[in-house]
């Protein structure tokens, strides 16, 4: 494997990755009306899928060449372009599946007569698992962070993870039960659906939180910091909020949805 030290980093490469997760964001947002390849409808020529498939290629030729690891020296030693790869193919990938593809498998949802509620709470149950699934498939590509994240996922420590999911869950749901009391009111004080829609839109909220959370928060955020640890940036309250505010711009811009009328009027 060639050692990646002798190559000479830079650090302004960092804002290619902090640019690119909003970018990629607006693109997944707007990726209907993106240039598409014509012949090749529009999940196989879209920009995203070939924006994918041109960082994939280069990620493919640089991780041969070990030139996708950073160094473990002192802060601030420079990025190269081999490094910021892996966080672009995570991106890019990710919003081109959840464009193009997870849409074509939630249509195929059997729901035959399913209430609007039910409907609801199962895509929101099938986008959770969707995101998850991705998540797992993109796992390793930033290979260095893959192995400190899964320090952080020990067997050991998922049940008192799954027990403090639980007990915020039940927590939440004392507090919900006992807002009636609260408000002189002995009825429920959320008109209650079918059982089946609690528990279905129950799970959704629970499988897409832990997703985003993997996601979002595990792989984008934490491979950012390393980039900007590399980059020169303390791994402090700065590097931080820089890292959790353009992840959080990036989620933002990419559930902006173009149709609605508060958009339209902007």
């Amino acid at each position: 494997m060639r050692d990646v030290v002798s190559e000479r980093g830079h650090r302004w490469l960092v804002a290619i990755p902090l640019a690119a997760i909003p970018l990629f964001g607006v693109l997944r947002t707007f990726h209907e009306h993106t240039p598409h390849v014509p012949g090749l409808g529009p999940t196989g020529g879209s920009l995203l899928l070939w924006a994918a498939v041109a960082l994939a290629a280069l990620h493919l030729v640089q991780r041969r060449r070990g030139l996708d690891l950073m160094p473990d020296i002192e802060r601030g030693s420079g990025l190269t372009v081999g490094m910021i790869v892996p966080l672009l193919v995570v991106v890019v990938v990710e919003k081109w599946i959840s464009a193009e593809i997870v849409p074509l498998l939630l249509v195929r949802v059997p729901l035959p007569d399913a209430p609007p509620r039910l409907a609801d709470a199962a895509y929101r149950l099938a986008g959770g698992l969707a995101l998850g699934a991705v998540t797992l498939m993109l796992w390793r590509v930033p290979r260095q962070i893959a192995r400190k994240l899964e320090q952080r996922t020990l067997p050991e420590r998922i049940p008192v993870a799954a027990g403090l999911v639980l007990g915020a869950a039940a927590v939440t749901g004392v507090v919900f039960a006992g807002l009636p009391a609260v408000a002189g009111d002995l009825r429920l004080a959320v008109a209650g659906p079918d059982p089946r829609t609690w528990a279905t839109a129950f799970a959704a909220q629970i499988v897409r939180g832990a997703a985003e959370e993997f996601y979002f928060r595990g792989l984008l955020q934490t491979t950012l910091l390393r980039l900007l640890w590399q980059a020169g940036l303390p791994q402090g309250r700065l590097a931080r909020v820089l890292a959790i505010g353009t992840v959080s711009i990036g989620f933002a811009v990419e559930h902006v949805d173009p149709a609605s009328p508060l958009a339209a009027q902007g």
